[in-house]
Order: C-alpha cells, then structure tokens, then sequence
C-alpha cells in the first residue's frame, strides 16, 4: 500500500484515494471492505467523490468471509478503540454513521441514493 494512502481513519483514506483518482484520471473505484464496515465505507467513499470528483464511480464488495465463525470472532476496529465480536461491530457501525451524517463527513442515505440514482441513469 502506498505510503501517502495511510491515514488515521476511513474518511480520510478515502480523500486521499479519491485525489489520486482525479489526478490519474481514474474513473472507477471498487472500495472493498469487511461486511460489518462496507456500509460505512461505501458512504463515504460515495460521500468524499461528490465532494471531490463527482465524475469517480465508486462501488463496493464485501470481502468474503474466509473461516467459520467468521462473525463470532472478536477483532479490533476503529484504531483499536473498539474490540468486539464482529457482529457486534454492526450497530457500532450504525451509529457512526448516523453521527458522521449529523456531522456533515457523510452525506444523507436519500441524498447517496439520488446520487447513485444520477450516476447509473444512461
């Protein structure tokens, strides 16, 4: 991973990546991500490009779970600030990003899905 792309949080990564897009003139990206955190992940991702490259077509994958029990095991999320059982993870994830919205980081759910909407009208 590139050293420039490091940062402290998902918003900010995806500044970063979404500036490097607009320079390269990527015009796709696929942000992939655990399944407890794609939902914030995608809403930010789609959050950062209106803002920055509104022309970036930013979708989503899921990484595949790759063992059983893949949702009982008990990791550290958000900087270590949040050690869990991945499925409790989830409502944690909410949470966030009904606050980030509050906040003004990530735009509103109705407002990604008009977005959206826009982007994949032909």
């Amino acid at each position: 991973w590139h050293e420039e792309f490091k940062s402290t949080n998902s918003l900010n990564e995806l500044e970063k990546l979404v500036r490097y897009c607009r320079e390269k003139e990527i015009e796709a990206l696929v942000i992939v991500s655990t399944p407890f955190h794609i939902s914030r992940s995608f809403l930010t991702g789609l959050s950062v490009a209106s803002r920055i490259y509104p022309n970036l077509k930013v979708y989503a994958k899921a990484a595949k779970p790759r063992y059983h029990n893949y949702w009982e095991k008990v990791v550290a999320h958000s900087q270590g600030t949040l050690i869990k059982a991945r499925k409790d993870l989830v409502a944690s994830e909410m949470d966030r990003i009904h606050n980030y919205i509050l906040k003004g980081d990530l735009m509103p759910v109705k407002e990604a899905l008009l977005f959206l909407e826009q982007r994949d009208t032909f």
